[in-house]
């Protein structure tokens, strides 16, 4: 990071198919920079990517630093330190190759595969539950590509990001607000086409995407 502070946290983990693949048990985590953190309906180029993927995630924010001696963090303590929720698309990308053979000390080493985050339209934080509770779809040019019911994050989104905090805590990072953290796919991600794409997220009636440009 060269001494930046993240501008966003991605998690790992949170889910049955990253545990299993990386064969985990608990949340990992890497940072993302000021410049990979985009708003609803930016236009991201392939030139800027290695191998770049997309998945859907739901995205907390922090409304307040959470120092690491915070151990007595739940969920509903956390759902306090919230500012606001959104669906948001994340592009893991990483110069690995096969992450999975690698391992999760590799992938951590490169920042979790930190490629880029699409931030969408900022929610009420009492719209958590109503995000969970919605099957999500990803589409490009309008074709689905991947879908999945809910309940993807293992214990919800709140619960899994205390698990994560607690793995923070144990590292001595303080998380500050403002920072925001994309708790984990929501379905299996797809490998972006190699042509200019419009791709979108739809969970429930919310709707985050970009335009891949090639």
């Amino acid at each position: 990071m060269s001494g930046e502070s993240p501008a966003a946290w991605k998690l790992g983990g949170t889910t049955a198919s990253t545990r299993s693949t990386f064969k985990v048990e608990v949340p990992y985590f890497g940072p993302l920079k000021a410049h990979e953190v985009h708003q609803n309906n930016a236009q991201l180029y392939r030139t800027d990517f290695i191998a770049p993927v997309v998945e859907p995630e739901i995205l907390i924010c922090l409304s307040e630093d959470i120092p690491p001696g915070d151990v007595a963090l739940t969920p509903e303590s956390l759902f306090a330190k919230l500012a606001w929720v959104a669906l948001g698309l994340e592009l893991p990308d990483t110069c690995l190759g096969n992450a999975a053979e690698a391992g999760v000390n590799w992938l951590v080493a490169d920042r979790c595969a930190a490629g880029a985050l699409i931030v969408g339209e900022q929610l009420p934080v009492e719209q958590l539950s109503e995000l969970e509770n919605h099957g999500v779809e990803l589409t490009f040019d309008d074709a689905v590509v991947s879908t999945a019911p809910a309940g993807s994050i293992i214990g919800g989104v709140l619960s899994a990001g205390v698990a994560a905090l607690s793995e923070f805590a144990s590292h001595g990072i303080t998380l500050n607000k403002n920072q925001i953290i994309a708790t984990g796919g929501l379905c299996p991600a797809v490998a972006l086409p190699d042509k200019t794409t419009d791709v979108r997220a739809c969970l429930g009636p919310n709707e985050t995407g970009f335009r891949f440009v090639v």
